[in-house]
Formats: C-alpha cells, sequence, structure tokens
C-alpha cells in the first residue's frame, strides 16, 4: 500500500489573507485563517492520519495548532517562500518513508477527505502527479506527488501549466482532479462573501 504523506503550509495568522483587508479587520482575518485552516487540517488527517500530515510554518501559534491536532510541525526555514517551505515538508516526509506527498493549501473551506481520497486513488505507484485546479483552473490548489522528489515545486500564478510541464518534463503520468471542496478557496472578497452565503453565519467569530 502506497504511503502517503500531507503537507500543509501555513503562514503566520496575522499575514494570511492580506486581500482581504477592505472587508474584514485583523482580528477577523486572524480568525478566519484559523477557522480555515483547521477544517483544512481535519480533513487531511481524516485522509492520511495525523502522524502522515505536516505543518510547514514559521508561526509558533500554528505550529503549536498542529501539535494539538497531533500532526507534525515543522518550522520553516528561510524568508517565507511557498515553494521552498513546501519543498522542506516534502522532504521531511520522504526522510521517513513517504511514497508520495500530498501537498495541500490551508483555505479550502468546503474540502472532504473523500476527495483527497479521490486524488490518491487517482494516482499510481509509478511516478505521477496528480494536481487538483482552483475555479479559474489556472492555479493548483492541492497537488499529489509520486515519488516525492518527482518534480520541482511551481506554486504561484498559473501553477497548473507550470506543473503540468514540470511533469511531462521529468516523464511522469500527469492527471488532473476537480471537486468543489478541492476549487473552492478563499482569497478574495467576492469569495469570502460566497463562502458567507452558503454556511448563513461567520462561525470563525463565534
Amino acid at each position: 500500500m502506497m504511503r502517503v504523506w500531507a503537507v500543509v503550509p501555513a503562514k503566520p495568522l496575522g499575514q494570511a489573507k492580506s486581500r482581504l483587508a477592505g472587508v474584514l479587520s485583523g482580528a477577523e482575518r486572524r480568525a478566519l485563517s484559523a477557522y480555515l485552516l483547521r477544517h483544512v487540517l481535519a480533513a487531511v488527517i481524516a485522509t492520511v492520519g495525523a502522524a502522515r500530515t505536516v505543518v510547514v510554518s514559521r508561526a509558533s501559534t500554528v505550529l503549536a495548532l498542529a501539535r494539538r491536532l497531533r500532526a507534525r510541525p515543522l518550522r520553516e526555514r528561510g524568508a517565507g517562500d511557498l515553494n521552498r517551505a513546501l519543498g522542506q515538508g516534502a522532504a521531511h516526509a520522504a526522510r521517513r518513508g513517504a511514497d508520495a506527498v500530498l501537498l495541500v493549501f490551508g483555505d479550502l473551506p468546503l474540502l472532504q477527505p473523500r476527495e483527497l481520497a479521490a486524488m490518491i486513488a487517482a494516482a499510481q505507484r509509478t511516478r505521477c502527479v496528480v494536481a487538483a485546479p482552483d475555479r479559474a483552473g489556472t492555479g493548483t490548489n492541492a497537488l499529489l506527488v509520486v515519488p516525492p522528489d518527482a518534480i520541482g515545486f511551481g506554486f504561484g500564478a498559473r501553477s497548473l501549466a507550470r506543473h503540468r510541464r514540470a511533469t511531462l518534463h521529468r516523464h511522469c503520468r500527469w492527471r488532473v482532479a476537480r471537486a468543489p471542496g478541492l476549487e473552492f478557496d478563499v482569497d478574495r472578497p467576492a469569495d469570502y462573501r460566497t463562502l458567507v452565503g452558503m454556511l448563513h453565519s461567520r462561525p470563525w467569530l463565534t
């Protein structure tokens, strides 16, 4: 059976969701970021287990949250470069026997364990990359890489095409996984308003 580890990167809560500054106060953004991260970690842990879930952050509060959930906290090295942090987490998992790494962003409020399980099921034990696009179809909200060092990570603007090119360049299989919980992230004010409309409340403020 393929040993899949997950890596979830997380900024300091006070620095996350800066593009929502026009609709939320700093305290509200911190509360929302914590709520989203807890939700994603619950889904990830339900899929691969807490012992195989790595939370990479330079924030002590985020690492403490990981410990409370029995996930593996990993202090980020460097100056907040996302792809470097993900590489650090993937290397940590590989050293501990991971056959694959599942990279998941911490702002997916609709994410369900079954959607992550479907990503894993879509992979093969051979060299393979399974990408979950955002709603625009250009970004990458989750990425399963078999083995963990099969490709370099290229998150950022238009990352889906970049990951596909890297996959083909390294002669790996390329697959795309689409699901509502994988596609919907909260990044812009419109996303936030959509989320509140779906929930009919703001549970992160209670």
